[in-house]
């Protein structure tokens, strides 16, 4: 019994030995984290048809007012229609 449990907590040792040197090694080391400003910047670039334009509001929110209906409001990666 003593002896099985030996064995599987080695296992388990390598195990988390070796997926966490493989983690390290294939993590990119540079997290993606785009601004409001360039996501506005890529919205409005990658949706012609709408003739957009954006503007950065005094509370923070970016207002991404398409030529024909109601604005769209980006906050924090998030867009709404309030």
């Amino acid at each position: 019994m003593k002896k099985t449990f030996n064995i599987m907590i080695t296992i388990l040792s390598i195990w988390f030995v070796c997926g966490f040197t493989l983690k390290y090694i294939y993590n990119d080391s540079s997290p993606r984290r785009y601004s409001d400003v360039q996501m506005a910047e890529v919205y409005v670039k990658d949706h012609p048809k709408l003739k957009a334009t954006w503007k950065q509001l005094d509370d923070g929110r970016i207002r991404i007012k398409p030529r024909k209906g109601k604005p769209l409001y980006l906050k924090d990666g998030v867009i709404t229609s309030k």
